[in-house]
């Protein structure tokens, strides 16, 4: 059976007493809400109401108001800077004027004008500096990570524009607040650094070297400078050795770069930070070369890529190509684009045609090598370093297709080796010179007929040798005697004179002529090349 639906009479009984009245009031008509029948415990007459809800709504209205400055000037920095500008100081005088404690949009808006008056150039630049100092003025209102945060933001905006100058401004009075603050020398450290690679590109190395020093104060031990370097700071320690070996290499103080060498060699052992050992590493490449010692530079130049590679540095591609270079001088057969690392870069547009020299040269391609070389001149000769070092490959693939040229004969004339090697008569004597030196090529070079002669004997060539010692000491002997004596007949005094057949014949043993007449010889070479 269903049960009943309950009605009204039934519900409002549960409400109530029993004889059907409620708990609404104390009698019939009676209400609680208020102390007479009309009344009404709200209190007040609608006026006061009015009045106190509109106090409210006006002590709000200002933070509302900033926060909407705020948020309208945002999307306009980059499409509007004017009135994203304007927004933003808006905001900013509004939060001053009502709250001086209170910074909750005041000093991100002051990073945003810092940044737009950048942008305008050298006409705002002192209201740039003077909003900047407003926003280090409060930035004790702010938590460290938001501030750091703020001056990186700054900071990495400016240094990438050209303006070195404001870049270095603003890293002073940056240094400057930091340096007065208790606990912060971390930080002061990370800015300081920042500022001395700025000296550095800007060759400013005097200040770049002032600003070291102090810094690598603080990293000896009781921060003494004639104190030894505190090993707990080895990864500051790197970073500043990378700053000096840099220094050192532009000046290319060799004897500077060595014992910076050994320093940081050790700390590696103990530290692997990738932003220092990726400079640091690099110019241990570029000592290594100077060394010659390619294949030590090939490994360095490589461990220096790798680690620009893990920070995502610009330098990566730069040293890929000395990675390439380094490969081609190696003795050590080495093929940088097999690993997967270098692998990805092979068709990047700065590095193919050094990748096209790269396969000529394994293929003793001359003609291909010239041709890249020529074509993209301006992409491969950008840098000091391989403009340095190119000579020196060339020269190394001219050897090796010298040697591969002149193996099936026995006599090879040298403007052949000109026009296969698209070189001068001077580059290939002295090309052919170096290997005949470093035992690459067994021959002799002979400039008279310009051959470079392969049937080449060793003792016939010690005879020769030995003939021409001796030749050259009765040549000697010759010239003392006709310089004390004079060169005199037999007849009229001491002379050299012997008699034939019938009649007396007059002649000198040491004349050239004499042989000339007698054998049909003429001269020391003739000489020689009759006695062999």
């Amino acid at each position: 059976v269903k049960a009943a639906k309950p009605t009204l009479a039934s519900m409002a009984d549960e409400w109530g007493d029993e004889d059907g009245g409620d708990d609404w009031g104390d009698d019939g008509g009676g209400d609680e809400w208020g102390d007479d029948a009309g009344g009404d415990e709200w209190g007040g007459d609608a006026a006061d109401i009015n009045a106190e809800m509109g106090d409210a709504a006006g002590g709000d209205s200002w933070e509302i108001e900033v926060e909407n400055l705020y948020y309208t000037a945002e999307p306009d920095i980059k499409a509007d800077p004017d009135a994203a500008l304007e927004n933003f100081l808006k905001c900013i005088k509004l939060e001053e004027e009502n709250s001086s404690d209170v910074v909750k949009f005041r000093f991100n808006a002051l990073k945003h004008v810092v940044m737009i008056l950048f942008r305008f150039g050298e006409s705002r630049k002192e209201e740039m500096v003077s909003s900047y100092r407003k926003l280090l003025s409060i930035s004790s209102l702010v938590s460290p990570n938001d501030l750091n945060n703020a001056i990186r933001s700054i900071l990495n905006a400016i240094q990438e524009s050209a303006d070195k100058s404001s870049l270095e401004e603003m890293y002073s009075m940056t240094l400057d607040f930091f340096k007065k603050q208790k606990d912060k020398e971390r930080v002061w450290f990370e800015f300081a650094m920042r500022l001395c690679k700025s000296y550095l590109d800007t060759k400013k190395t005097a200040k770049c070297e002032q600003l070291l020093d102090e810094l690598h104060n603080l990293c000896k031990i009781d921060g003494k400078a004639e104190n030894e370097d505190d090993p707990t700071k080895g990864s500051q320690l790197l970073e500043i050795y990378a700053i000096r070996i840099q220094l050192m290499a532009a000046s290319n103080n060799r004897a500077a770069l060595t014992e910076l060498f050994e320093r940081t060699n050790n700390l590696a052992a103990d530290v692997n930070d990738p932003r220092s050992m990726s400079v640091i590493k690099e110019c241990w490449g570029k000592m290594r070369a100077s060394m010659n010692q390619w294949h030590e530079a090939y490994v360095n130049f490589f461990d220096a890529f790798r680690s620009y590679q893990d920070i995502g540095h610009a330098n990566v591609r730069q040293c890929l190509k000395y990675v390439i270079i380094a490969s081609m001088l190696s003795d050590v057969e080495t093929n940088p684009f097999a690993t997967q690392e270098a692998g990805v870069f092979k068709n990047n547009v700065d590095i193919m045609p050094i990748a096209q020299l790269l396969e000529a040269f394994d293929n003793d391609d001359i003609r291909t090598f010239e041709d890249t070389l020529r074509r993209e001149k301006h992409v491969i000769l950008n840098d000091d370093f391989i403009v340095e070092h190119l000579p020196a490959v060339k020269l190394r693939i001219r050897s090796k297709v010298l040697v591969k040229l002149i193996k099936p004969y026995t006599r090879v004339k040298l403007q052949w080796l000109c026009t296969q090697l698209n070189a001068t008569m001077d580059e290939v004597e002295n090309l052919v010179v170096n290997l005949i030196l470093d035992g690459s090529v067994n021959g002799r070079l002979d400039q008279i007929h310009s051959l470079l002669d392969l049937d080449y004997n060793k003792e016939q060539d010690t005879l020769y040798g030995a003939m021409e010692s001796w030749l050259s000491a009765v040549n000697r002997l010759r010239n003392s005697i006709s310089t004390r004596t004079g060169r005199q007949d037999i007849g009229g005094g001491r002379g050299m004179g012997m008699h034939f057949g019938g009649g007396m014949m007059d002649f000198d043993l040491m004349d050239d002529d004499f042989y000339g007449s007698q054998f049909g010889i003429g001269g020391d070479a003739d000489f020689l090349s009759w006695m062999q």
